[in-house]
């Protein structure tokens, strides 16, 4: 019986026999070769998990601790699982491209604002989906990610997307993240605003006109009156025209300014 100094403080020889866990490694492995694992408490009442192989002849048992690993294990499934829950439950459109932008994975939002099924949606290219004037709006620099809004095919019609994207190299190549919000409904709002500052300045200016204008009406208005005042016959026939006509403006400064008032 041999073992090494490690074996030894590890408890696995005691006395000159195999200890406790080493035997009943022994009794759950086949009689000529095998592996297995086993749970094991170190003499300092440490938790451990170890794989054992048994080889041909001679029995020799390998123990290797692999509790980091297995903890490490444990900790990166954990990790992967929330992650994923994070992405899946998302409101945001939620991605990963390769480096020619074909979708790699994509999260259930992403299917609904592209009302399209992820199944077909995962290996489309993404910049299909992109108005051809919007594309070149992600070229990929290396340094920092991409901010832009763009215009994709969606579930009703057009939707846009403020995205961010960025490229990652590892060993495993290069991929494209990309995280977008819908904004579809914030630019609507946003244009209905700006169409209302329009009108807005519209009647503004409108409103200015149609003031100044009448002050010249006005003026030309009371000329005539004098004129038809000074004048007879048909040289006073022609003088009320021209105050007529005066009026028919100021009836035309009331329809502008009343524009004015509604924008």
């Amino acid at each position: 019986l041999y073992a090494n100094d490690a074996a030894v403080a590890a408890g696995l020889i005691r006395d000159g026999a195999l200890g406790e866990t080493a035997e009943r490694v022994l009794a759950g492995l086949p009689q000529r070769t095998g592996r297995g694992s086993v749970d094991w408490t170190s003499p300092d009442g440490g938790k451990h998990t170890v794989t054992v192989s048994t080889s041909v002849g001679v029995v020799s048992l390998h123990f290797r601790d692999v509790t980091r690993e297995r903890e490490a294990f444990t900790r990166l499934a954990v990790s992967e699982r929330r992650y994923r829950e994070l992405t899946q439950a998302s409101f945001d459109v939620i991605a990963e491209c390769d480096a020619d932008f074909r979708i790699l994975e994509l999260n259930p939002r992403g299917g609904e604002v592209l009302g399209r099924p992820i199944d077909e949606l995962v290996g489309a290219n993404l910049l299909d989906l992109i108005a051809p004037e919007q594309r070149e709006r992600l070229a990929m620099p290396a340094e920092a990610p991409v901010r832009c809004e763009v215009d994709v095919s969606g579930a009703e019609g057009a939707a846009r997307l403020d995205l961010v994207a960025r490229t990652i190299d590892d060993d495993f190549g290069t991929r494209i993240q990309i995280v977008a919000a819908d904004i579809t409904e914030r630019s609507r709002l946003d244009e209905r605003l700006h169409q209302a500052q329009r009108l807005e300045a519209i009647g503004r200016l409108a409103g200015g006109i149609a003031h100044d204008f009448n002050n010249l009406l006005m003026v030309v208005s009371g000329y005539g009156q004098l004129l038809i005042e000074s004048l007879s016959g048909p040289e006073a026939e022609d003088a009320a025209e021209i105050v007529r006509t005066a009026e028919q403006g100021r009836t035309l400064v009331r329809r502008l300014l009343a524009f004015a008032r509604r924008q």
